[in-house]
């Protein structure tokens, strides 16, 4: 993630370095840029990566348990399923 833009990450600076921000909880260190003094890099630090790896797989399976619902809900609006059905009742 080094070398991102911000606008990239969609953080703003002011997120990112604030007293209770990213990098004062220790998940992006903020660097100065040796070539323009005006501009700062920032970085994801090995306990965000820590972070963003356990979510990224409860995602996943939280992704993987729900597709077979999802595929039926889309089934469902293919076959005509009335708008007032409930997709995701555990009766359906």
């Amino acid at each position: 993630m080094a070398g991102v833009p911000f606008r990239s990450l969609s953080v703003n600076v002011g997120a990112a370095a604030g007293p209770f921000g990213l990098v004062a909880a220790g998940y992006v260190s903020r660097n100065a840029d040796p070539n323009d003094k005006r501009r700062q890099t920032l970085a994801l630090t090995a306990k965000a990566e820590t972070v963003l790896k356990r979510l990224t797989a409860i995602h996943l399976t939280e992704i993987r348990e729900l597709a077979p619902r999802l595929i039926g809900i889309l089934h469902g609006l293919q076959d005509g399923l009335a708008v007032g059905d409930d997709p995701w009742s555990d009766h359906a």
